[in-house]
């Protein structure tokens, strides 16, 4: 039982581990393109 909710805790951390890589990266890629155009402009 506590190995299964164990496996559980660490798919469920890797998971919002990813996601809030991607959400970070998005932010930053739409920073950096809106800077840019501010910069350019």
């Amino acid at each position: 039982m506590q190995a299964s909710i164990t496996a559980l805790e660490e798919s469920l951390n890797k998971y919002l581990d990813d996601d809030f890589q991607q959400r970070f990266d998005q932010f930053f890629a739409s920073l950096d393109a809106y800077l840019s155009n501010y910069r350019d402009s």
